[in-house]
């Protein structure tokens, strides 16, 4: 069971063209406030369901969407590991793109981070960048002032531009959690170094 649960905590990352690997976990801007935009990380479900296909099989984990009487969805996600059945639960509220579908993603991620997949992005400090308008709108930019208009844009040139970072939170991940713990705040500290 151990090894699995280990696996569904592991870093989301990706081999690049260049046979490197990459962060996979996704950017988007939470905040824009003076002449910066402030990106957070994160992983839809899509790459939620991945893992636990990947990990489980199709077969190793369920879930149950339950309706509230607040405009907001319970998922009950249970993992089916060495034929023990483990169950946790969260609420997703509405995205500002698609309400209902917005719902049913948000509670499956959030009831897989108690689980631990995908819990090192609440780890990562945010990003600082550059914010440019553009089209009346406004949106973060390049060192060079260049908008980062879609998420991928935006996605990429973060993970592209910070592999030590990516390095740094595998290494992070690989320890136990007494170590974890132990050494927190010094890797807080080189994380906050590295640009």
């Amino acid at each position: 069971m151990k090894n699995k649960l280990q696996d569904l905590k592991s870093e989301f990352t990706v081999q690049g063209s260049d046979g490197k690997i990459y962060p996979a976990h996704k950017w988007k801007v939470e905040t824009t406030k003076g002449e910066f935009a402030m990106c957070v990380p994160y992983v839809d479900a899509r790459q939620v369901s991945e893992r636990l296909n990947d990990v489980l099989g199709l077969k190793g984990w369920e879930n149950t969407l339950i309706e509230t009487n607040r405009d907001s969805l319970i998922c009950e996600l249970t993992l089916i590991i060495d034929n023990e059945r483990i169950t946790r639960s969260d609420v997703g509220v509405p995205s500002t793109y698609a309400s209902e579908k917005g719902m049913s993603s948000d509670a499956l991620k959030r009831a897989a981070v108690k689980f631990g997949v995908g819990a090192y992005l609440y780890e990562m400090q945010p990003i600082s960048l550059k914010k440019v308008k553009k089209n009346g709108k406004i949106y973060a930019a390049t060192d060079d002032g260049i908008a980062l208009m879609t998420g991928a844009d935006l996605t990429s040139y973060i993970n592209m531009k910070n592999p030590l970072r990516a390095k740094l939170t595998e290494i992070y991940n690989s320890l136990d959690e007494k170590l974890q713990t132990e050494n927190t705040e010094l890797f807080t500290k080189i994380w906050d170094l590295i640009k």
